[in-house]
């Protein structure tokens, strides 16, 4: 007795095989996690590409507990925390995330720029209009919320300072630890204080801050204005880790990587 043994195709459906994207430039290491697509967000950033030097040594700090943006448009405000899409730009270390807001079609890059050579990472928003009219009053926000003050239960969050000087200036007040953002365009407006409410309640930060506690949490706004179809605009920050209470080093290195380029000539560059 024969038996045909007939082979079948057995095929799966195309899917993302990770939902982590990692950018690092040698000096420091940024993670995008896209785990719940509802809060993909940037999550970790360390001053060491290494877990650990050695089995005696203390293990590299994830010095980020998340940053992203968010928008103020078409009678709506919030946190733009929900992925489209994400990815690597073929042949580089820059990661895209697109997001949707109604008619306005968002791309992040993020990306540790070589030449920074520093612990340090690029996060740049694009905004187009893909509508049929007019979007009017577009504001876009950030907020940087790192951890790098005492150990509190095991979330490094007590006793931070954070502050403004051409940008925020974050500061473990114990450890020495400082965090610098620095807007690649200038910001409208800032604030260290409920940020993460005040936008969703569709508020203007107040561009005061200097405060001191636990749990230190920044932000930054930029006034896109009105927006015709077609269409663009560009916003953009680098954030850096220093220590031994370094608040020059970053922004330094920051503004001579710019040399006045625009946030879409840098991603070009």
């Amino acid at each position: 007795m024969y038996f045909l043994l007939l082979a079948t195709a057995l095929g799966a459906d195309p899917h993302l095989s990770h939902t982590r994207l990692v950018t690092a430039n040698g000096h420091g290491v940024a993670v995008f996690n896209a785990d719940d697509s509802s809060k993909a967000v940037l999550n970790h950033f360390s001053d060491h590409l290494y877990q650990q030097y050695d089995a005696s040594s203390v293990p590299t700090w994830n010095l980020l507990f998340d940053t992203y943006f968010g928008l103020s448009a078409e009678g709506s405000c919030g946190w733009l925390t929900s992925e489209a899409g994400y990815g690597y730009l073929e042949g580089s270390n820059v990661l895209w995330v697109d997001r949707t807001r109604g008619n306005l079609k968002i791309t992040e890059y993020i990306w540790s720029p070589m030449e920074l050579a520093h612990p340090a990472f690029a996060h740049l928003l694009h905004i187009e209009n893909t509508g049929s009219s007019t979007i009017d009053n577009v504001r876009v926000s950030s907020l940087h919320n790192y951890h790098i003050g005492d150990d509190n239960q095991g979330t490094n969050n007590d006793n931070e300072n954070i502050s403004w000087s051409d940008g925020l200036v974050e500061q473990g007040t114990n450890t020495g630890f400082v965090i610098n953002v620095h807007p690649l365009v200038d910001a409208d407006s800032y604030g260290c204080d409920s940020v993460y409410d005040k936008v969703n309640s569709c508020e203007v930060l107040d561009s005061t801050c200097n405060s001191s506690g636990t749990d230190m949490v920044g932000g930054m706004q930029w006034m896109l204005g009105d927006i015709p179809t077609g269409g663009d605009g560009w916003v953009g920050v680098v954030q850096g880790f220093s220590s031994a209470e370094d608040t020059t080093t970053v922004p330094a290195l920051a503004t001579n990587w710019q040399t006045a380029r625009q946030p879409e000539e840098l991603l070009n560059a």
